[in-house]
């Protein structure tokens, strides 16, 4: 039966693959945040999602780079935020930082670098980086894990 499924989703378009994934993706975002009453479904997990679903040989696609690069990303996001506050000069230097740091550790994702910016603007919520980084970014690695061999007939991860 599961066999039928993937067979009948790998006849569809890319793009509505694509889609597919990334409605997927976002209802489980929106399930588990609801659940755990934390904001999971935010702009950077739905560009992270597509990603995922577009291009998942690419590096940016690789789970270090989702989990690492959010995690990351979150945590330059409310340290800057705490020692610096929220001016738009602190936004860029945030941005910029969370970036270079991604590049030098081997973990770029360009969403995550959106990340930085909501952890900076949550007005130093300590927990964001664990409770909607993380948790997000590794329920979109179970997602993909779940749907990339339905949807695109290979397994997910093409490396870590």
């Amino acid at each position: 039966m599961l066999r039928r499924f993937a067979s009948l989703f790998r006849q569809l378009h890319p793009v509505a693959r694509l889609g597919a994934g990334v409605g997927a993706s976002s209802l489980a975002l929106a399930a588990i945040g609801s659940t755990l009453g934390a904001p999971l479904l935010i702009a950077p997990f739905a560009a992270t999602a597509a990603i995922k679903h577009a291009a998942p040989d690419s590096p940016l696609a690789a789970p270090r780079s989702v989990v690492g690069g959010h995690l990351l990303g979150a945590l330059v996001g409310v340290a800057v935020g705490a020692v610096l506050g929220e001016a738009a000069l602190t936004l860029a230097f945030a941005a910029t930082a969370a970036s270079m740091l991604m590049m030098a550790l081997g973990i770029l994702h360009p969403p995550a670098i959106a990340t930085t910016l909501i952890a900076l603007q949550q007005h130093g919520n300590h927990w964001f980086p664990l409770q909607v980084a993380f948790t997000g970014a590794a329920t979109l690695i179970f997602a993909a894990v779940l749907l990339s061999p339905v949807l695109h007939g290979r397994p997910y991860p093409v490396r870590w």
